[in-house]
């Protein structure tokens, strides 16, 4: 007689979950008027499926997730993150403005107020955005200078776009670094049109890493 097969144990069937931050979701369709069933009609989804989504039951689709940005009006990569796909990044405040006149004018970063770089991009990055609507600038108006803070002058800024600061004696302003007349003093090209270069024993110069086109 054939030895009986032994029957394998049944494997109970779990769902898998998602770690979605249902609480931001919430959050953000009330900040945005919206609610929540009328967010998944403006995704094509009945509300029981777009429930299981933010219960993490259900995983999102990619053309949901471009729906849901346009509609929260955040980043994809917000989205993704808040779904439990994290990418990486590096968050960067905007922690001021460049003005018509080429002056970096610092202001208090808010919450709302934060840019996302790329993973190798070196921490403590700052952004300032350019408010200079019909003046010379005008074409870099909106645009975004992402830039790495520093206390002096580096050898490999010297020539570069940066904010450069005179220690108080004048505004900080977007402009290039060379060496100056005499020995220890540095002289300052500005950004802008019509500004005049000037020289100074002391001053810093932070680089300009790259302009994010507005």
């Amino acid at each position: 007689m054939a030895p009986r097969k032994k029957k394998k144990p049944a494997v109970a069937e779990h769902p898998i979950f998602y770690p979605v931050d249902r609480a931001w979701f919430q959050a953000r369709t009330k900040d945005e008027g919206l609610s929540l069933r009328a967010v998944a009609r403006e995704l094509g989804l009945d509300p029981s499926s777009f429930n299981r989504t933010l219960k993490g039951t259900r995983r999102m689709q990619v053309h949901e997730l471009a729906g849901l940005a346009r509609l929260l009006r955040v980043p994809p990569d917000e989205v993704l993150a808040r779904v439990g796909f994290p990418v990486a990044s590096v968050e960067v405040p905007i922690v001021g403005r460049i003005t018509a006149d080429g002056e970096v004018h610092a202001a208090t970063p808010r919450k709302n107020e934060i840019l996302r770089a790329p993973p190798d991009a070196p921490s403590g990055l700052q952004a300032y955005v350019f408010d200079t609507v019909g003046s010379p600038l005008a074409l870099w108006d909106q645009s975004i200078a992402f830039v790495l803070p520093r206390t002096s002058i580096a050898a490999e800024d010297v020539g570069r776009l940066a904010v450069v600061d005179s220690k108080g004696k004048r505004p900080q302003m977007l402009g290039s670094v060379t060496k100056g007349t005499s020995r220890g003093r540095m002289r300052v090209l500005p950004f802008a049109p019509g500004r005049e270069p000037f020289e100074g024993d002391e001053c810093s110069a932070s680089p300009v890493l790259w302009i994010k086109a507005a």
